[in-house]
């Protein structure tokens, strides 16, 4: 969510892998380490979510057009 979605503040994170073994370990590692998820982080993640057509186009339009002012600047400096 962090960094595709510009929300730095949500610490929210899924794990996709096959490997069982590896799966078992990271869960057990999140017990160790966390209670649970912050439930607002979780709401505003899913809202993300449904919307991400919309929030991943305008981000991609702001990283080109600031893309596009990084090139005139490194023509200029």
């Amino acid at each position: 969510m962090s960094k595709s979605f510009g929300m730095a503040g949500l610490r929210v994170g899924w794990v996709a892998c096959q490997d069982k073994i590896l799966l078992k370990k990271i869960l057990n590692t999140k017990y160790y380490t966390s209670i649970c998820n912050s439930a607002p982080a979780e709401i505003l993640s899913l809202i993300s979510l449904k919307n991400k057509d919309f929030i991943l186009d305008r981000n991609n339009q702001i990283v080109s057009q600031n893309l596009k002012l990084l090139d005139k600047f490194m023509e200029k400096y």
